[in-house]
């Protein structure tokens, strides 16, 4: 991915992790010191079973530091209760205006 541009991200879920009952998605993407930049939700995300594609705008792009941390959260009705799970924070840096080191 290259800083402004308007790229699509395609997230690949472990085979264990299933999309089809979750009530909402997030992505965030955020600076390396935790603040926020970017939140997808339910209604940005393209959700498969396994996948979450993430559209990213021209603006967005151009708006990412050399290093950002990716994370996705969903939740799901089990019981009667509400429950939330979140991803390991995956950190990305671009390098050359490339997107490096995607899963670390």
């Amino acid at each position: 991915m290259y800083k402004g541009t308007t790229p699509t991200i395609v997230l690949t879920l472990p085979a264990d992790v299933d999309l089809s009952d979750a009530s909402n998605v997030y992505v965030s993407i955020a600076k390396r010191n935790g603040a926020e930049i970017i939140r997808k939700t339910t209604s940005d995300l393209v959700i498969d079973e396994h996948s979450i594609s993430v559209y990213l705008s021209q603006e967005e792009t151009l708006s990412l530091p050399e290093f950002i941390e990716l994370q996705v959260n969903w939740t799901y009705v089990q019981d009667n209760t509400t429950k939330r799970i979140a991803s390991k924070i995956y950190t990305l840096r671009f390098e050359n205006n490339i997107i490096n080191q995607v899963l670390n």
